[in-house]
């Protein structure tokens, strides 16, 4: 009652403040609020509300900040802190005191912001230039201010003429010329195109698409700023002729392809003493010539001169060069590369590469907690060793360890550890594609590939249930053409399932329930396994919205199957190896997220997870640890971790079934809208809407297969969260609470008439409090 009464003081409060700033405004100023687009003809107008929000952001000032966008709690702030006293500095001048009033009134506040003539004439020629970059030539701004008692905001009125499309694409006349034929070439790369409505952006990056196409032809002396184009807006109404055309060099008649002659290497330069790693013993190796110093012969030749795509005699390549110097530092062993050119004849070059060695160990640690208002208090940590440099070649040798423990507070059970948790993993990699009949080229992919070896033990105890263990191992090709495309591809993973122990209750519960008694069943896990990711944020443009696509695909058993039927005459039964049945499952798990940047500083995020594993063949069900669940700091927050589902069962009425549910399938849908409170702290409300499903039916949970009304059965939690953002690291705290149980009898399900507040069981019930360490996602 106390808490509910605090925070509506607060409230009013902060209102106050909001209400009372345009008292202390002096006379003769008015606050400026902010501007408004108002579109005089939409139907002219592409996407006019898009449209519309584009123009406005090019109008300046800056408004006052408000808290919640409601509050102009920084200007209050400002102005109800009293001037900082002064002092007289050695140079003779007055600077303000720091201290308290000086952090508070400069460092958090904000001075009111005011707007001029001057400010609103920029604006109109800042958004006149941005609609003709977009196609809108001839288009009017006007604006007018709009004053009500201390405030002012300014309303800007956009008349359209229209938005221009391209009629004609005109490339350079002569294609016979190499620099012409290159651009006819890659005609079918240009994003101006006929029909297309013009944009000045597009016009830029063509520019740029056409120099890196001649510079990949061996023009190393060419740049965008040979290809030049002028628009024609005069050949009919609304539509516009694009002509592009190629500069010749003043000093010369024609451009000219230059060819390497020499590529010196220097792997032992350092940035802070550029004399350093100069001199050394000169080391010939392939066509490449090493300057190796002593100090730096920590990695073997070899690693280097296979990931350098600058080769002599080869002829100059932009996309080469990008991609020697991305293989380098994808190595982990420099941490700064850079290729300088010298003109050494009319069409030679000689490459000089400088390579500045990094630290090639590391030691990471991280720990996670959460806490739910059912008692239940849990923490993760771990630990890993990174040698990026083990055997002289660039490759890579990680150890990790982690663990977690859960408990539950004021219990009188005897133990006071519910679950413990470990996982131990060893992987060595090497910088290259690795198979039995040797080593694959990949001169074509920009980032160092690598073969990866590891083996994985994990351990699971929960009390007065089991223990399980699980040990792995596996091959995998990991590599990425581009920035965007991951792939991690493993063609044999194997993982040995083992049941250590079985509590006496909880083997009750297993004979009495066939279907999560053959999940706990030990099991061999042989088959292949891709990971897919796709992420492509624009490094050049930071608030622009972007995608991210996780795929986990795994086929199990199917070829050791198919060879013990063959050997065993395909008779019936089950195939075994060392008498533990091999599991033949496939699954599949997807996370699909969309970044959409809602002004500068805000995001709001979307994710869906979907995944389905289905059991067949040699085993009846998926290996308990293979299966999805729902719930916990990175899904449904307003559940437990694995305490959601299956479908419409609840798992809390009963003492006969495992408390930890799990299913076959699995669906999620986030939102989260991110926003700054002040510097590093930062606010997230969210939902979350999603649930586990079974394939089978289970008749120990009713309701929890899958059916045609799985709709109904979502589970939907809601709550907000504080981020402490210190850029290297993100320390969260998340609340949520459900309001729709899809355990409670249709119809009963949505919980808004049955949320108390007040009552101390209602909050234990259903508050789940959540700290970790990073976003969500």
């Amino acid at each position: 009652m106390r808490l509910a009464h605090y925070l509506l003081l607060l409230m009013l409060c902060i209102a106050s403040w909001g209400c009372n700033v345009t008292k202390r405004i002096p006379e003769g100023e008015l606050l400026y609020t902010g501007a408004n687009v108002e579109l005089v003809n939409k139907e002219l107008v592409d996407k006019p509300k898009a449209t519309a929000g584009e123009v406005e952001d090019k109008a300046q000032p800056t408004p006052n900040k408000k808290l919640l966008g409601l509050f102009y709690t920084r200007l209050w702030l400002y102005q109800h802190t009293k001037e900082p006293k002064t002092k007289v500095n050695k140079e003779g001048e007055t600077v303000k005191k720091k201290g308290v009033r000086n952090f508070l009134k400069y460092k958090i506040g904000e001075a009111p912001v005011y707007i001029t003539e001057e400010d609103m004439r920029r604006s109109e020629l800042l958004m006149e230039k941005y609609l003709r970059e977009r196609g809108y030539f001839g288009s009017d701004i006007s604006y007018e201010m709009v004053a009500k008692k201390k405030t002012v905001s300014v309303n800007y009125y956009f008349t359209s003429k229209g938005r221009h499309r391209i009629r004609k694409v005109f490339l350079p006349e002569d294609s016979l010329i190499n620099v012409n034929k290159i651009i006819y070439d890659n005609e079918k790369f240009l994003k101006t195109k006929e029909n297309n409505y013009y944009l000045l952006e597009a016009l830029s990056q063509d520019r740029t698409t056409l120099s890196v196409a001649i510079r990949d032809s061996g023009y190393y002396a060419f740049s965008p700023d040979y290809i030049f184009y002028y628009v024609d807006t005069t050949v009919g109404e609304m539509q516009v002729d694009v002509h592009f055309n190629v500069a010749e060099p003043d000093s010369v008649t024609r451009h000219k392809q230059f060819f390497f002659r020499n590529v010196i290497i220097y792997p032992g330069y350092s940035v802070d003493a550029p004399n350093q790693g100069l001199v050394g013993d000169t080391v010939p190796f392939r066509k490449f010539t090493f300057i190796y110093p002593d100090t730096t012969k920590y990695i073997r030749l070899s690693a280097i001169g296979r990931n350098l795509l600058t080769i002599p005699d080869e002829r100059f390549s932009q996309t080469r060069h990008n991609h020697s110097v991305s293989k380098m530092l994808d190595l982990g062993v420099f941490k700064f590369v850079n290729i300088r050119y010298e003109q050494v004849g009319p069409d030679s070059l000689d490459a000089y590469i400088f390579m500045t060695p990094g630290n090639t160990q590391s030691i990471t640690a991280e720990i996670n907690a959460s806490t739910t208002t059912t008692n239940f208090i849990g923490t993760f940590a771990s630990v890993g060793y990174t040698n990026r440099n083990i055997l002289k070649g660039a490759e890579e040798m990680r150890l990790t360890l982690s663990g977690g423990i859960e408990t539950q507070t004021g219990r009188s059970s005897a133990s006071f550890i519910n679950t413990i948790q470990l996982n131990a993993g060893w992987e060595f990699s090497v910088p290259r594609f690795v198979v039995p009949w040797g080593i694959i080229a990949n001169k074509a992919i920009q980032f160092t590939p690598r073969t990866r070896f590891g083996v994985s033990y994990n351990f699971q105890s929960r009390y007065q249930f089991f223990s399980l263990a699980s040990f792995g191992a596996h091959i995998t090709y990991d590599w990425r053409r581009n920035p965007k495309h991951h792939h991690k591809f493993s063609p044999l993973f194997v993982e040995r399932i083992r049941t250590l122990n079985i509590a006496e209750q909880f083997q009750d519960i297993l004979d009495e329930n066939p279907v999560l008694r053959a999940s706990f069943e030990d099991v061999f896990i042989i088959g292949f396994r891709h990971v897919y990711n796709f992420y492509n944020p624009d490094p050049l443009r930071s608030f622009k919205n972007y995608w991210y696509f996780n795929a986990d695909m795994q086929l199990t058993g199917n070829v050791f199957y198919g060879i013990g039927k063959l050997a065993h005459g395909n008779r019936d039964g089950q195939i075994q190896l060392t008498g533990v049945p091999v599991a033949q499952y496939f699954r599949i798990e997807t996370d699909t997220r969309y970044y959409d940047f809602v002004g500068r500083n805000k995001q709001w995020i979307n994710r869906v997870i979907a995944g389905i594993a289905v059991a067949y063949g040699n085993i009846e069900t998926t290996p308990y640890i293979k299966q999805f669940f729902s719930g916990g700091s990175v899904g449904m927050r307003a559940y437990r971790f694995r305490s959601l589902g299956p479908g419409s069962f609840d798992g809390t009425t009963t003492t006969t079934t495992y408390p930890d549910q799990t299913g076959d399938i699995k669906l999620e849908w986030s939102s989260e809208f991110r926003h700054p409170i002040y510097s590093f702290l930062k606010g997230a409300a969210f939902v979350d809407v999603g649930n586990i499903w079974l394939l089978k039916e289970d008749p120990q949970r009713p309701g929890g297969k899958i059916s045609k009304d799985f709709y109904k059965e979502f589970a939907i939690g809601v709550g907000y969260g504080l981020r402490l953002d210190f850029t290297f690291v993100v320390v969260r705290l998340d609340v949520a609470f459900p309001v729709r149980k899809p355990e409670l009898p249709e119809g009963d399900r949505w919980a808004f008439d049955d949320m108390k507040w007040r009552e101390g069981s209602w909050r234990r019930n259903n508050l789940i409090f959540n700290i970790a360490i990073g976003y969500p996602f």
